[in-house]
C-alpha cells in the first residue's frame, strides 16, 4: 500500500477499508493491492488533490470534495469495481475515472465552473452518470464492452459532452440545458439506443450509429440548432424534433428498414433526409413560416409523407427505385 497523507489521516488508514478525511490544501494518495478493498474520502477546502488506484477484484471506492481546484483521479482494474464522487463543489475541479474489468459502475456530480470530466470504461455490464453544474463544463465519456450505459446532464454555458461506444445493448442519454452546447455521440453494435435533448441557443447534436436495431432521439428548443444524425445499418429509426427558429436537421441513413422523423415548428427552419436503402419511411411534418423540407430516397418501397402548415413553406422529394410514394398535405 502506498499512501502519500497528513499523520493525521495517514493514522486512520489501517485495513482493508480506508476512510479519509483531509484538511485544507492536502493530497490524498492510495494504492490497494488485493480483494475485497474499500476506500472512503472526506476532503473539505482549496486546493485539494486525490488519487486513487485500485487492483483486482471488488474494490470500491467513494470520494467527495468540496472546495477550488480540486482533481480527483480514481484507477480501477479488476471485477466488480465501483468508483464513486457524490459531490464536487468549487471552480477548477476535474474528474478523472479509468476502469478496466467486468460489472464496473461510475457516477459523479460537480458544481461550479470550468468542471472536466473523463471517463473511460472497458469491460462487461459498465454504468456510468455524469451530472455538472456550471459554466464551460466538458465531458467526455468511452464505453467499450456489452450492455453499457451512460447518462449525462449538463446545465450552464459552453458545455460540451461526448460519449463513444462500442458492443451491443448500448445506452446513451445526454441532456444540456443553456447556451452553445454540443453534444457528439457515436455508437457501434447492435441495439444502441441515443437520446438528446437540448433547451437554449447555437446547439449542435451529431449522433452516428453503425450497427443494428439503432435508435436515434434528438430534441431541441431555441434558435440556430444543428442537429446530424447518420445510421448505417439494419431496422435503423431516427426521430428528430426542432422549435424555434433558423434550426438545421440533417439525417442520413444506409441500410435496411430505415425510418425518419423529421418535426419542425417555428420560421426559416430547414430539414434534410437523405436514405439509401430498402423499405425506407420518411414522415415529415412542418409548421411556422419560410421553412424548407428536402427528401431524398433512393432503394425499394420507399414512402414520404410531408405535412406542412404556415406561410411560403416548402417541401421537395426525390425518388429513385420501386414502389415509391409521395404524400404532400399542406395546410393540415
Amino acid at each position: 500500500m502506498n499512501t502519500l497523507l497528513k499523520p493525521i489521516a495517514a493514522a486512520i488508514i489501517l485495513a482493508s477499508v480506508l476512510p479519509v478525511l483531509a484538511d485544507e490544501n492536502d493530497v490524498t494518495r492510495v494504492n490497494q493491492k488485493g480483494n475485497y478493498n474499500d476506500v472512503y474520502v472526506d476532503q473539505a477546502g482549496s486546493h485539494n488533490n486525490i488519487l486513487i488506484n485500485q487492483l483486482q477484484d471488488k474494490n470500491t471506492a467513494e470520494l467527495v470534495q468540496s472546495g477550488e481546484r480540486n482533481l480527483i483521479s480514481v484507477d480501477q482494474k479488476g471485477v466488480g469495481n465501483f468508483a464513486g464522487v457524490a459531490e464536487q463543489s468549487g471552480e477548477d475541479n476535474r474528474i478523472k475515472s479509468k476502469q478496466r474489468g467486468n460489472e464496473n459502475e461510475s457516477w459523479a456530480e460537480q458544481a461550479g465552473a470550468n468542471n472536466t470530466l473523463r471517463l473511460r470504461q472497458t469491460g462487461t455490464r459498465n454504468y456510468s452518470e455524469s451530472v455538472q453544474q456550471g459554466k464551460k463544463n466538458n465531458a467526455t465519456i468511452n464505453q467499450q464492452g456489452e450492455s453499457n450505459e451512460s447518462y449525462n446532464t449538463q446545465a450552464g454555458h459552453l458545455n460540451d459532452s461526448r460519449s463513444d461506444q462500442q458492443g451491443y445493448l448500448n445506452l446513451i442519454k445526454s441532456e444540456q440545458f443553456g447556451n452553445q452546447n454540443q453534444v457528439v455521440t457515436k455508437q457501434k453494435g447492435e441495439e444502441n439506443w441515443a437520446y438528446n435533448a437540448q433547451v437554449g441557443n447555437l446547439n449542435q447534436s451529431t449522433v452516428t450509429q453503425d450497427g443494428i436495431y439503432n435508435t436515434t432521439v434528438t430534441i431541441q428548443e431555441g434558435e440556430n440548432n444543428k442537429s446530424v444524425i447518420s445510421q448505417n445499418g439494419d431496422n435503423n429509426s431516427s426521430d428528430s424534433n426542432q422549435w424555434g427558429n433558423n434550426n438545421v436537421s440533417r439525417s442520413q441513413t444506409n441500410g435496411n428498414d430505415n425510418v425518419a422523423i423529421s418535426g419542425h415548428e417555428g420560421d426559416e427552419n430547414v430539414s434534410y433526409i437523405d436514405q439509401k436503402g430498402d423499405m425506407n419511411l420518411v414522415d415529415g411534418f412542418l409548421t411556422g413560416t419560410e421553412n424548407l423540407f428536402k427528401v431524398k430516397q433512393r432503394g425499394d418501397l420507399n414512402r414520404a409523407i410531408v405535412c406542412t402548415d404556415g406561410v411560403k413553406n416548402k417541401a421537395f422529394v426525390n425518388q429513385h427505385g420501386n414502389g415509391n410514394d409521395v404524400y404532400l398535405l399542406q395546410g393540415y
